[in-house]
């Protein structure tokens, strides 16, 4: 049988896609890998509302839909826990390693990481746990695809990334690891999920023979409990379903405390009475295991349960139903979520609720379904973008251009001056803001009305619980913002970073408010570009680059300097402002929506900059 294997270009998705391909051919079928590129359509936009995917997973399963490929790899841990309807996994392979590793600068364990070490991860999950083993460690946000994560151990900023273990492993990178961290993993790492049209009974058939029972059983269990806790992709929870163990005598155990995992598994006496096996659950000792857990952003407190399984999506809705009783929602934000994660598989990037958050400018992306424009003549063009891939790098490349996505500046939280207690009004600069806000675990307090520069930032609001009292219409600005802001009276607290203009807080002020600003990070430089950016940089391979702050203007200059004749689009006059006082001619593109940028790339590479 002739397979069509849709897939993205990206080395993670290409290479788990022809482990699976080479699968299939020694059973006798043809595989083709299909390229998937994104389309810029506005049916888009049905689809990614089904269940929160990012635009290139989002054309992927599209494409599966309308025929033009047969079946789909994706990693189990980024799939939402509800399908997409006309959509099946008709199998999931035997499972790679679940676990989470450590790769650190000198091969150092975690223990051995010196204090203040900085250790860079954009996982909740991973983070609350490390805390609780290492708290005095600087935990860094990160994002993009192995290569570039990794390029930020030595010789770049970072002392140490947290990644799975089974990306590394299916790269052929096991040498990059330290080691493998005993903390519970996200539910399904490490299993892949073969995807197809339900009414494809030819594809389903020749999937199945890639089934491995043992991993379905596994990963449904883990599946189930994070649907059952209602659990967002942002919550710090892991679930690991296990084999039976015949050694191991006890049926649950449950344990409230902190530290690693291995301290707060304990082997309590068994607590599953007759009832509970009834509806699914064995107490025999030669059956697998289910152990689920939440943990506190902070490290100091955690709640961990294990049970033996026979029927898995029983077993995962018991766990989440004790640890609901238990006191979960006490313990974190169960419910804390952002947009899937599936672009790291698919395009070796993820989108999430940071792709708004532009920088200090306080600049919003509107990433609506039906932006990606069409018709643009950028089809040749290689553009460099300073940033993490998201939202823009995806209208982007549904241009036409080859967009090289690297950061070239960081979060680094800082220790706060103050509190959100007794403010009136919380105005929210950024999905940075929010961000932190998370990881410091503060929660804007009840009866505070909340302000949002702009959509984007607002979106990441809602995604965390939050209801929005006044957003902007339009740009997103502080003049913005400051333009729909009421009078007052009151107290106004505006957290976010410490080089932020001071523009909202003296508006807000002449408006009659107490408006103080609450420094809660701020941004710095990389410690080096990776190898791959130098070479290309200097051999001047890029048609543009992008800049969308005046803190990226600088870091460019620092890290890369400007070639001549650089073309450069700035986001903004206060970026304009930066790059004209750093000598480098720019044009300027006043709206930051993705229609706007792509045709102002494209003026930009036509007729130059004025």
């Amino acid at each position: 049988m002739k397979l069509r294997l849709g897939t993205r270009g990206s080395t993670l998705a290409i290479t788990q896609s022809t482990h699976v391909a080479d699968a299939l051919r020694t059973l006798g079928h043809e595989v083709e890998l299909v390229r998937i590129a994104t389309r810029g359509d506005k049916a888009r936009g049905s689809l990614m509302s089904m269940a929160g995917l990012g635009v290139f997973a989002a054309e992927l399963r599209r494409a599966l839909l309308d025929g033009r490929c047969d079946f789909a790899v994706h990693s189990l841990k980024d799939l939402p826990v509800d399908g997409v309807p006309g959509l099946v996994v008709a199998a999931i392979p035997e499972r790679e390693d679940p676990r989470d590793v450590l790769c650190s600068r000198g091969d150092a364990r975690l223990e051995a990481l010196p204090n203040g070490a900085r250790v860079g991860t954009g996982s909740p999950r991973r983070i609350a746990q490390l805390r609780g083993i290492r708290p005095d460690l600087e935990y860094v946000d990160i994002r993009g695809n192995i290569d570039t994560r990794l390029s930020r151990v030595a010789p770049g900023d970072l002392d140490a990334v947290v990644l799975a273990a089974a990306g590394l492993h299916r790269l052929g990178l096991r040498d990059r690891i330290s080691e493998y961290l005993d903390i519970l993993p996200s539910p399904g790492q490490g299993a892949l999920a073969l995807e197809c049209r339900g009414d494809n009974t030819e594809v389903i058939e020749a999937l199945l023979a890639l089934e491995d029972p043992d991993t379905r059983i596994a990963v449904t269990a883990e599946r189930a409990l994070l649907k059952a806790l209602g659990g967002g992709c942002a919550a710090p929870i892991g679930a690991l379903g296990s084999p039976a163990v015949a050694d191991r005598g006890d049926s649950s155990t449950r344990a409230v405390g902190a530290g690693p995992l291995s301290d707060s598994l304990s082997t309590g006496t068994p607590v599953l009475t007759s009832e509970t096996r009834d509806q699914g659950f064995s107490d025999e000792p030669d059956t697998p295991h289910l152990t689920g857990g939440v943990f506190a952003m902070d490290g100091s407190r955690n709640l961990i349960l294990s049970v033996s399984v026979s029927t898995p999506e029983a077993a995962g809705q018991w766990i989440a139903q004790e640890l609901v009783v238990l006191g979960a929602a006490d313990i974190c934000d169960i419910t804390a979520s952002r947009d899937s994660r599936l672009d790291e598989l698919h395009d070796d990037g993820p989108a999430s609720v940071q792709e708004s958050a532009l920088d200090d400018t306080h600049q919003d992306i509107d990433a609506a379904s039906d932006l990606w424009p069409r018709g643009t003549q950028l089809r040749s063009a290689s553009v460099f973008l300073p940033r993490e891939e998201g939202a823009l790098s995806a209208a982007l490349e549904a241009a036409g251009p080859t967009v090289l996505c690297e950061p070239l500046i960081q979060r680094h939280t800082l220790v706060p001056a103050g509190t959100l207690d007794g403010a009136d009004w919380v105005a929210i600069t950024s999905a940075r803001t929010v961000e932190t806000l998370q990881e410091f675990g503060w929660r804007i307090p009840d009866g505070t009305r909340i302000a949002a520069v702009g959509r984007a930032t607002a979106r990441s609001l809602e995604a965390v619980g939050y209801a929005v009292d006044l957003v902007p219409e339009g740009p997103s600005s502080a003049a913005d913002l400051l333009r729909v802001f009421p009078e007052g009276t009151g107290r106004v607290v505006i957290p976010g970073s410490a080089l932020s203009s001071p523009e909202l807080v003296e508006g807000l002020r002449r408006k009659g408010w107490n408006a103080h600003a609450l420094p809660i990070y701020t941004v710095v430089p990389v410690h080096a570009p990776s190898p791959n950016l130098w070479d290309r940089w200097n051999a001047q391979e890029f048609d543009a680059v992008v800049v969308t702050s005046g803190s990226i203007a600088r870091a460019i200059n620092d890290l890369l300097g400007w070639p001549p004749g650089t073309r450069v689009l700035a986001f903004g006059q206060p970026t304009a402002a930066v790059l004209a006082e750093l000598g480098v001619p720019n044009a300027v593109v006043p709206s930051q929506d993705p229609d706007s940028v792509v045709a102002a790339l494209t003026d930009l590479l036509t007729k130059g900059q004025a």
